[in-house]
């Protein structure tokens, strides 16, 4: 089944490869092709990148509860307008 063809000539470029269904189906089928690789690094268990990920994750546990706060303070900002 084929999808109608848009007249896309007046349209703003980007616009244009947003409503153009082609141009989904085969950036889908590239993604579809390139999943076969991993997307992320492998994750190592040797003691050179657990100390730097322990850092890390201390830093996260620090500053998470501020980001949780400002950001129910910004949803109770836009509920109330």
């Amino acid at each position: 089944m084929n999808a109608p063809v848009l007249d896309t000539t007046d349209m703003d470029p980007e616009l244009a490869r947003y409503l153009n269904r082609n141009y989904w189906e085969k950036k889908q089928e590239r993604t579809d092709i390139s999943t076969t690789q991993p997307s992320a690094p492998s994750v190592a268990s040797d003691s050179k990148t657990s100390a730097p990920t322990a850092i890390k994750l201390q830093e996260v546990h620090r500053v998470l509860p501020n980001s949780v706060k400002t950001c129910y303070i910004f949803i109770s900002y836009v509920k109330n307008d």
